[in-house]
């Protein structure tokens, strides 16, 4: 039979064996409306409703019993259970033609249903949703922190509306920042003294290694950003999860560096911003190529555990010579 969302007029066909045994409230994924809906066995199965019955007359001599045979009524159309569903749903909306059918979420089903068994419709794709940082053309910090607001409170709505196509240069700037904002917060530790001065810089003075690590600091986590999306993407394509191309790996990985932001604070900063960036990226990756949980795992945790080898396997090599 066929089920009709009343609100938006999807419909969908079900087998007659995956229907609910009982009536349930179903949930349209599409629009998210609730409407009731009671499967032809459920309908089948209540009591009819007591007929009439007429007064008991006395018989006379003059009048024949009333027991004469009459004929029986004609059998039910045991076909018509699905077309009077399909009635009883379509009329709440009459006006509302059906629409296509498509291909149907195994997670989308009608509510109360504990054996998983009726499926309804799936929701469509959001609208892509440039940020407001690229499309802003006036007051531009302003945009900026409320891109970075969105991404860091709702990561997965703002992944999921993030549109593929629009370049890499406004990405790339956000995350230039980003790190520019970093770099100045750690050259303001370093000259109050709080954390060391980074390696390169160690024999300079105060002065210099500030000035030094807000050229370094950028230009330095630029290149692993690119290093890490090629990486990354490598793996996604390998396990057929890369769907929006490189375009849509950079722009992904750009934007969820956005809990980078925690290495302002001195010490603690770095393994809360690994751990939230790390999160990030995998949010990131699954909903701006569509892919699934496992892919986007694994592009993340292979190359990981390969560098680590790699750098087990140096570091014995160079024990070994020693």
């Amino acid at each position: 039979m066929r089920i009709t969302c009343p609100n938006c007029g999807f419909s969908r066909h079900m087998p007659p064996e995956k229907l609910p045994k009982r009536p349930v409230r179903a949930t349209c994924p599409q629009c998210r409306h609730k409407f009731p809906f009671t499967p032809p066995m459920a309908a089948d199965s209540e009591p009819p409703a007591p007929a009439p019955q007429e007064p008991v007359r006395p018989v006379t001599a003059e009048e024949p019993p009333l027991h004469e045979d009459r004929p029986a009524p004609p059998p039910a159309d045991e076909s018509a259970p699905d077309a009077d569903i399909w009635e009883a749903l379509h009329a709440l909306r009459p006006d509302e033609p059906a629409k296509p059918q498509t291909a149907i979420d195994p997670e989308d089903r009608l509510e109360d249903d504990p054996e998983g068994e009726s499926e309804l419709l799936p929701p469509e794709a959001p609208e892509p949703l440039p940020p407001t940082w690229e499309t802003a053309t006036t007051a531009p910090f302003a945009a900026y922190l409320s891109t970075l607001w969105a991404i860091l409170v709702s990561p997965v709505r703002f992944f999921r509306t993030l549109p593929v196509g629009a370049g890499y240069i406004k990405p790339l700037l956000f995350f230039l920042i980003l790190a520019e904002a970093v770099a100045v917060a750690q050259a303001l530790w370093q000259l109050l003294g709080v954390l060391p001065p980074a390696p390169l810089t160690e024999g300079l003075g105060s002065t210099a290694q500030a000035t030094v690590a807000l050229l370094l600091y950028p230009l330095q986590i630029s290149f692993f950003l690119f290093m890490d999306t090629v990486v990354n993407h490598f793996f996604l394509q390998l396990f057929r999860g890369a769907h929006k191309g490189l375009e849509g790996t950079f722009r992904a990985q750009a934007y969820s560096a956005a809990p980078m932001l925690l290495l302002i604070i001195p010490y603690l900063g770095l393994p809360m911003a690994i751990v939230a960036t790390t999160v990030y990226k995998f949010l990131a990756l699954r909903h701006v190529h569509d892919a699934r949980p496992s892919q986007v795992l694994a592009a993340l945790v292979v190359p990981m555990v390969l560098m680590f080898a790699v750098a087990i396997g140096l570091t014995w090599v160079m024990g070994t010579a020693v």
